[in-house]
């Protein structure tokens, strides 16, 4: 049923005992979550990578920020045989609603993030109107994101989206 028509609100009782139940998609769910103030990880790296804070896990600013080391070339257990790169970043986590284009904080960037996030992505408003600004630089800057949950679909940016097919169970 979930694969066929997504994510369904449900509870369960128990005779004589009603459970009220609210959809979760009709608050902002986002607005919620989101950091309320900006944010410096990895004050003095570079490049720097501005976020968008829809819901944002810190396992996402570990891996952005912290040791995160893979390997180019052949995996092989001896690691003299192995180059590795070290690739950190300054991330500079902002809330869901930054003014990207008016900029108050005045952050230097070199890629735009959008973290992914709970309810209904159409609530995003500021966030779209922020990355559909950023699309339009000249000369651009990387844009990219994450979906674990309900980002705000890329065709509100005036994107293309595609899906990866899941396979049958």
């Amino acid at each position: 049923m979930i694969r066929e028509k997504g994510a369904l609100l449900g509870k369960i009782e128990f005779p004589d005992m009603p459970v009220e139940i609210e959809d979760p998609n009709r608050r902002h769910l986002v607005a919620e979550v989101s950091r309320k103030e900006v944010v410096v990880y990895g004050k003095d790296l570079t490049p720097v990578i501005l976020a968008f804070d829809c819901g944002m896990k810190n396992n996402i600013i570990r891996e952005f920020v912290y040791t995160h080391v893979s390997t180019i070339g052949h995996t092989v257990r001896d690691s003299s045989h192995c180059t590795f790169l070290l690739q950190h970043v300054c991330l500079v986590v902002v809330p869901h609603d930054y003014d990207l284009e008016a900029n108050p904080s005045d952050i230097k960037y070199d890629g735009v993030f959008v973290s992914n996030g709970p309810g209904d992505p159409a609530m995003c408003t500021s966030t779209i109107r922020s990355i559909r600004w950023a699309l339009a630089l000249d000369p651009p800057k990387p844009i990219f994101g994450i979906c674990l949950g309900n980002p705000p679909p890329p065709n509100r940016f005036g994107c293309l989206n595609h899906h990866l097919e899941i396979p049958p169970l």
